[in-house]
């Protein structure tokens, strides 16, 4: 069944049975609100047959929840593309698009080391001995240029003193680990939304495992072990940022804290029995 189709079904579900309509889980509708817009809010058919699976939307539910948005105006069928189309899709501010690109970052790391200007002969050596190239810069500088955050007059290099400025970087700190009495009387972590679902458990499971960091530009060797692909990991990842549950460590990687990196095959730990007061432990494991 091609994607219009399904879309018509769907429309023609939702509108007839306004109950099932009403009775779809919100997070649900969210999350694939949330997959739609991570794809550039638009998701063909054989996307959507590749990226939906993976987070546990079987036919029967993506069916209802495509209705509901198409009924709500919130997304419209053109062909056999679905679009997002409730304005959380709009144009990005391009400043804000570019300070958000990591070799945007790096080019504006290096000129803050050298006052912000720079000759082009003075650059040429001080970008290549930092592992960038002429034709890099050019494709850095051209883009800020346009957005009114870099200049080049007269052979200088310049960026904006408002922009100019050294990345801040958060301190990679070990996952906290509690005492033994303070993880038992710890609340359990709550699995729903996200975080309830089969494959971002697995993504969680491998990373408690491995620091609880996940490499956004390079796959990590523990992705492959548990079977999971780089680009499920890193869109998982961004939704992680975008809802405060995780944040980047560095240019690179990504940081999922304690309470939400937690294995759910880790075993409860055992709660110590308190100690009288008074007693003489080396007395009592004398007698055992």
């Amino acid at each position: 069944m091609g994607m219009k189709a399904f879309v018509a079904g769907a429309v023609l579900a939702s509108v007839a049975g306004g109950a099932m309509a009403q009775s779809l889980d919100p997070v649900r509708i969210e999350m694939f609100r949330s997959i739609l817009k991570g794809n550039e809010c638009v998701m063909s058919e054989a996307l959507a047959a590749n990226i939906l699976p993976r987070f546990d939307f079987s036919r029967e539910e993506t069916r209802a929840i495509v209705g509901a948005l198409v009924a709500a105006g919130e997304v419209r069928l053109d062909g056999s593309t679905l679009n997002l189309v409730d304005g959380s899709c709009e144009a990005e501010d391009p400043v804000a698009a570019l300070l958000g690109q990591r070799n945007v970052q790096q080019f504006i790391a290096i000129m803050a080391e050298n006052s912000c200007a720079m000759s082009e002969a003075d650059a040429e050596p001080i970008f290549a001995a930092r592992g960038l190239d002429k034709a890099q810069v050019g494709a850095v500088v051209g883009p800020m240029m346009q957005a009114g955050m870099a200049s080049f007059e007269a052979g200088v290099l310049r960026v904006d003193s408002a922009y100019c400025a050294a990345p801040v970087v958060a301190e990679v700190s070990p996952p906290v680990v509690g005492s033994p009495v303070e993880m038992v009387n710890a609340p359990e972590l709550d699995r729903s939304g996200m975080f309830g679902m089969s494959r971002v458990r697995v993504l969680v499971d491998a990373m408690a495992a491995n620091s609880c960091t996940l490499n956004m530009e390079t796959p990590d060797g523990f992705l492959a072990e548990a079977g999971i692909e780089h680009s499920f990991a890193t869109f998982v990842a961004r939704k992680m940022i975008a809802d405060g549950f995780a944040s980047m460590a560095d240019g690179q990687n990504m940081l999922l804290p304690a309470p939400y990196c937690v294995s759910a095959n880790s075993p409860a730990p055992m709660e110590e029995a308190p100690v009288e007061p008074g007693v003489d432990m080396e007395m009592v494991a004398s007698l055992r």
